[in-house]
């Protein structure tokens, strides 16, 4: 299968709008934004385009600390509609009990364009000190915050044009996958089927996991920082836009009540 690499993009049929409209989904994050309380900080700016840090207005001294990314692929974004849905559905209560924080669209240039890279033609997700990506550099300028922020896990939301199941990237202490990585396998159970075992991007992948494999990456660079949990989900981007958002949002939740129960 030949990936398409310029202007991937499906429409939105509940929301009347097409995935890459980046002015639409920021102006529908906002509302979320003021709905929940949280802050919006700039981190900065790829050709004039904002890349977007949401965190609490107030942060809970004893509650858990969660960072969710999403939008490192601009031809990936139901990861972003994703974190949007479950702004949306969710009670104003959660976030009393758990300190979530959002980059929602970490690539917006990529992101408008529908393209898997930003405009200048680089791979975002990539933040090693010696050639990281611009949307790299703004990431690692601010790593001290965004460590604090995902002190208890991290989760990114990315898709895989090549796949019709869904896997995960782990990264956990220990010697294979525990309980946290498999019940995330699991989360979008009754929407797709879990890939099994194989070879994906020259990663093994065990019972559906691609278990701490190092690469360049911003979930690697933060395991790396100390964050004891790192979850990089990929759902299958052929697939129909409303069911892949609507699978983004259970992982989300799935996550979260996970990190709550200290599994």
């Amino acid at each position: 299968m030949k990936k398409d690499e310029i202007n991937k993009i499906w429409k939105i049929e509940e929301k009347r709008v097409y995935s890459n409209n980046l002015k639409e989904f920021y102006h529908l994050l906002k509302k979320q934004s003021k709905l929940k309380y949280f802050r919006i900080k700039i981190l900065g700016k790829i050709d004039a385009e904002s890349i977007f840090l949401l965190y609490p207005k107030k942060i809970i001294k004893n509650n858990k600390n969660i960072l969710i990314a999403a939008g490192f692929h601009g031809d990936e974004p139901a990861g972003s509609w994703g974190i949007l849905d479950f702004l949306e559905k969710s009670k104003r209560e959660l976030f009393n009990e758990i300190n979530i924080s959002i980059l929602p669209v970490v690539n917006p240039t990529g992101f408008k364009l529908g393209n898997e890279r930003d405009i200048f033609g680089r791979e975002p997700n990539t933040v090693t000190k010696n050639n990281p990506s611009r949307e790299g550099k703004i990431l690692l300028k601010y790593s001290d915050l965004l460590r604090k922020l995902s002190k208890n896990g991290f989760l990114t939301l990315h898709e895989d044009y090549q796949q019709e199941k869904f896997y995960i990237y782990s990264f956990e202490n220990g010697k294979k996958p525990g309980k946290f990585s498999i019940q995330i396998l699991n989360s979008t159970k009754g929407i797709y089927k879990k890939f099994d075992t194989g070879i994906i991007d020259g990663y093994k992948v065990r019972n559906g996991i691609i278990f701490n494999e190092y690469d360049d990456s911003f979930e690697n660079y933060l395991f790396s920082s100390g964050v004891p949990r790192c979850i990089c989900s990929e759902t299958p981007r052929g697939d129909n836009i409303n069911r892949r958002i609507k699978a983004n949002g259970m992982i989300i939740s799935k996550f979260i009540h996970l990190v709550l129960k200290e599994i």
